[in-house]
């Protein structure tokens, strides 16, 4: 018999078991939602720990020095890119592959342009070594050559600077009044670095020879040697410690203008030698005391490049000069504390004109920098030659034709006076300075007396006659400066051409 009762629970049965199946579907599928969301979420940590590492492994090979560290870098960089490809490849998205792909050619790139620039960096540099190699032994050779020669017989012992010549050739450049010595070829010009040592040698060839054999070293140096109107470049030699900075001074002094002069054409062979006596070489090199130099061939603007500094050893070309004249052996000073100077000045007449010294090696930076501030000025010293040139005999009378000729000089030994003293001269430390128109005036007895007539016009000092020092002179402002004493503020005698340093 038919039941409602019996029916309606079997409804409710069946509705109960599908409400717990639907219940176990719906909590197998959040399970599963649930899992796949973790599983992402794991594979995005995964995949942004690779990332960081590549990008760690790049910054590392960016940041070493190139010089040291750049090929190992590089390879690290490129091995640790792969490593984390292949891995990404294997558990990441092809997004992840892309990222990794461009942070490896982006470390790439930057390898190879540190690597480029590094190149480019190191090659100067090697060049410059290399340069500066050659360059010694270019000189080691051309010594053990001139050594050789010497102990040959092949020096004529005629150490003398050459005195270079008017371009028409047929007289001396402003030579001195009487003492000059007959001085010749080879005449060089042009750019010499710095700090160089230059060795030149012409033994007893004549001038044409000597130019050729000038020619033939010249190649052997790595700095160009210019030859046109006989004149020659100092060849280039070492400047400083190779860095930068000096390189570019030995190339700004490469392009200063040459200095070109007429070579001595006689019969007389001499042998100029300058060795290793250098300590600053210049254009001057080889250029007389009293030439005259055209505007073309100074830059005006540099006068410190123009100024030679040399020692003075036994058996160059200015102790041959000076060896029983100014200097002979004494207790007082040695050869090693002298230097010879050259450098440039305007004369009387405006024109540029070589110029010489020989000075106490203490005042040598201070006569230099107050003869380039003077040049720098224009202003005007007549002329500038050694004693030596107006040699007569005794220091005392060379130091008075000197005067005559109105040359500014520094170095004459004289020995001691009776009271045992020593002048600033013979130690090198004073300088006469344009002395006719500054003349020695003594006041015995109340009345001026001096002893040179060509200075009579400048004996009353307030004249204000052209070259007459006084205390707004530029030269008495320049010396007094760097320490020197004016001879025109003693009382009695009144010394206006004498600049003193006292030690």
């Amino acid at each position: 018999m038919y039941s409602p009762r019996r029916r309606t629970r079997s409804i409710s049965l069946e509705m109960l078991a599908g409400i717990v199946l639907l219940l176990v579907v719906l909590s197998f599928l959040l399970g599963f939602l649930l899992g796949g969301r973790h599983m992402r979420n794991r594979m995005a940590s995964e995949e942004e720990k690779e990332i960081r590492t590549v990008r760690e492994t790049v910054a590392e090979a960016v940041s070493e020095t190139p010089e040291e560290k750049e090929p190992e870098s590089a390879a690290a960089a490129e091995t640790s890119s792969e490593a984390a490809e292949t891995t990404a490849a294997g558990e990441t998205t092809s997004a992840r592959e892309t990222t990794a792909a461009r942070e490896t050619t982006a470390a790439r790139g930057t390898t190879a342009a540190r690597e480029t620039t590094a190149a480019r960096e190191t090659s100067p540099a090697r060049e410059t070594t290399a340069a500066r190699s050659a360059a010694a032994s270019a000189r080691e050779d051309a010594a053990e050559a001139g050594n050789t020669a010497e102990a040959a017989g092949g020096n004529t012992g005629d150490n003398v600077e050459p005195r270079a010549l008017a371009r028409g050739g047929d007289a001396e450049a402003a030579a001195p009044q009487g003492g000059a010595q007959a001085e010749a070829p080879a005449q060089e010009a042009g750019a010499a670095p710095q700090e160089a040592a230059v060795t030149v040698e012409t033994g007893a060839a004549p001038a044409a020879e000597a130019a050729a054999a000038a020619q033939t070293a010249a190649a052997a140096e790595p700095a160009a040697t210019e030859t046109g109107n006989g004149a020659s470049a100092p060849a280039a030699a070492e400047t400083g410690n190779g860095t930068p900075a000096a390189a570019a001074q030995a190339q700004a002094q490469a392009n200063l203008p040459a200095i070109s002069a007429e070579a001595y054409a006689g019969n007389d062979s001499v042998s100029y030698s300058v060795e290793s006596t250098v300590l600053k070489a210049s254009p001057l090199i080889g250029v007389a005391a009293g030439h005259v130099l055209s505007p073309s061939e100074v830059d005006i603007s540099r006068p410190e490049a123009y100024t030679q500094v040399q020692a003075i050893k036994e058996g160059d070309y200015v102790y041959g000069r000076i060896n029983g004249k100014s200097w002979q052996p004494n207790p007082d000073i040695a050869l090693e504390d002298l230097r010879y100077v050259k450098v440039l000045h305007y004369n009387y007449d405006g024109n540029i004109q070589v110029g010489e010294l020989i000075v106490n090696k203490d005042i040598q930076q201070d006569i230099t920098e107050i003869f380039e501030e003077l040049f720098r000025q224009k202003y005007q010293v007549s002329s500038m030659h050694l004693i030596d040139d107006y040699w007569t005999g005794t220091a005392s009378a060379s130091g008075s034709r000197s005067i005559d000729s109105n040359n500014s000089s520094v170095f004459r030994y004289s020995g001691r006076r009776s009271d045992g003293s020593i002048s600033g001269h013979a130690l090198g430390l004073a300088i006469d300075f344009n002395p006719q128109q500054n003349p020695y005036v003594t006041f015995s007895d109340g009345q001026p007396h001096w002893s040179h007539e060509n200075a009579s016009a400048y004996v009353d000092r307030s004249a204000g006659l052209p070259h007459m020092i006084d205390h707004n002179d530029l030269a008495y402002k320049l010396f007094t400066a760097h320490g020197f004493t004016w001879g025109g503020d003693q009382e009695n005698p009144k010394d206006y051409q004498l600049f003193v340093k006292n030690r």
